[in-house]
């Protein structure tokens, strides 16, 4: 006991005289971009987001994109989600329904309950690919059967 509160004296102390301080969001940023460009897909996701929001580094949509693709090519499904939502809104990118679909359909297909659940609503609506109900279906009851409370709704009105 005695031992830990010294520590915790110390790293007071530190931190009151200089020593010691918390990562900037600058600084988290950097030691992001020094993973993400090492190729590690968690980093590039979190290096996007510090992007997309401007959190350590200037605000630059495209620049999130940019990173959220390096992971999803690398097969991260939250990349592929990210850049999918990038192309049906059109941030950082061009607005695109069937490029936004290829992405969700890449995450859905990796068993991602979020975009199996996109996927069938963009079946049932037609969103960048053929209104198809018996698709939109399969990709409900996917999500569905991970217990995404979206999935089971849709299905209720398509059954």
């Amino acid at each position: 006991m005695r031992k830990m509160l010294m520590i915790a004296c110390l790293l007071s102390f530190a931190t009151m005289c200089g020593c010691r301080t918390d990562p900037t969001p600058e600084d988290k940023a950097e030691q992001y971009r020094k993973a993400a460009e090492q190729g590690n897909t968690e980093a590039q996701l979190y290096l996007g987001s510090c992007y997309f929001y401007g959190d350590g580094v200037v605000q630059d949509e495209a620049e999130a994109v940019k990173w959220w693709r390096r992971a999803a090519e690398q097969g991260n499904v939250l990349g592929q989600d990210e850049i999918a939502w990038c192309y049906f809104t059109g941030k950082g990118v061009e607005k695109d329904m069937t490029e936004a679909v290829k992405w969700w359909h890449k995450a859905a297909e990796q068993g991602f309950a979020k975009s199996q659940y996109i996927l069938g609503y963009c079946y049932v609506k037609g969103y960048g690919i053929a209104e198809d109900r018996a698709e939109a279906i399969k990709w409900f009851r996917k999500a569905a059967d991970q217990g995404n409370g979206l999935a089971k709704d849709a299905l209720k009105k398509l059954e």
